[in-house]
């Protein structure tokens, strides 16, 4: 029972800190979702008029909006998944960024 003791802080830890990853991460997802489907459905309509209206409505400060935050989505979502990425490894092996330092 000890042995598990020993672990419950750093547990505790890890989970504090992957909720903030975790939760910037499915907002952004959200955001990006949602401003697809709006994008689609407000700017760039699947018919004969919505090809004809679409250089229309790009310009639209709606559909510009829109766009940013599609934009801004993709590059946060990859940002994000380097960012997981090094959170992993860094918990995985804690020892590699020491070792690097006492080396120097």
């Amino acid at each position: 029972m000890n042995i598990i003791e020993n672990y419950i802080p750093g547990v505790k830890r890890i989970i504090i800190e992957s909720s903030n990853i975790i939760g910037s991460y499915i907002l952004w997802i959200f955001v990006h979702y949602i401003a697809t489907q709006l994008y689609v459905k407000l700017c760039v309509h699947w018919s004969i008029i919505g090809f004809i209206t679409s250089p229309l409505l790009v310009a639209a400060p709606h559909c510009s909006g829109l766009l940013w935050c599609i934009n801004q989505g993709v590059r946060n979502i990859q940002t994000m998944w380097v960012i997981i990425g090094y959170w992993l490894i860094k918990c995985i092996n804690p020892f590699v960024l020491n070792e690097d330092k006492k080396n120097k």
